[in-house]
């Protein structure tokens, strides 16, 4: 029985730490980062890779990265 107990209270502690994060944390920034992709300092790029662009097409995103550095 004790040990049914421990782990009870083991999963309460961790449901009221889980509670405290999602209380404090921000919200997502969804329909901010939406908003300013629409502005003209924003230039979406679809490249066709994966999750890791550095991996899969390097030199394509090398030259993505070159330009927008380059422009005024």
């Amino acid at each position: 029985m004790t040990d049914f107990v421990l782990v009870a209270g083991a999963w309460l502690g961790a449901w009221e730490q889980i509670a405290r994060i999602v209380n404090g944390a921000t919200p997502h920034p969804g329909a901010t980062v939406a908003e300013l992709l629409r502005s003209d300092r924003w230039e979406l790029i679809h490249m066709d890779t994966g999750h890791w662009p550095m991996f899969s097409e390097p030199r394509e995103l090398a030259r993505v990265l070159h330009e927008s550095a380059s422009r005024p």
